[in-house]
């Protein structure tokens, strides 16, 4: 496989069945907890409604290999709207290839195209490639601060 073979672009809703599949294995890889219902009815919220965000995908020959997904917020401290990467997954057997760089470059891109001020992420303390991966692509830690969450 060559990097030539492989497209960026815009998930639609026609991507849905295909895209769970690759969500799945981003959740089972990272142990999220998410029955197919949920996970179905959140992408099909979050392809239906760009103003939610988009999700990016890979594809070779019309098959999904890799996805970014992109959601929306609003913050005051950057005066205006920011995003946050959801999830990014590249199946396992396309690793390394610029695929994920790739696909990062084209979020990032649609992000400032729809007026985001800053695009966050969470990664796992001990995911030192991945933190290094994010760092080259010019990421930089909030160290004064720590990501908390409140499930509602």
């Amino acid at each position: 496989m060559s990097l030539m073979e492989v497209k960026i672009r815009v998930a639609t809703i026609e991507d849905i069945h295909q895209l769970s599949v690759l969500v799945g294995d981003y959740h089972a890889f990272e142990s999220i907890e998410l029955s197919l219902d949920q996970r179905n009815l959140a992408l099909e919220l979050l392809l239906q409604d760009l103003t939610l965000g988009f999700v990016m995908v890979a594809t070779i020959d019309e098959q999904l290999i890799a996805y970014l997904a992109v959601c929306y917020g609003y913050s005051i401290e950057l005066a205006g709207r920011d995003a946050f990467m959801d999830e990014f997954f590249v199946c396992e057997d396309k690793r390394g290839m610029g695929i994920g760089s790739k696909l990062l470059e084209s979020a990032i891109k649609g992000a400032k195209n729809n007026q985001a001020k800053a695009l966050h992420l969470e990664v796992a303390k001990t995911n030192n490639s991945a933190k290094l991966f994010y760092q080259k692509k010019g990421f930089s830690s909030r160290d004064n601060f720590h990501l908390m969450s409140y499930h509602l």
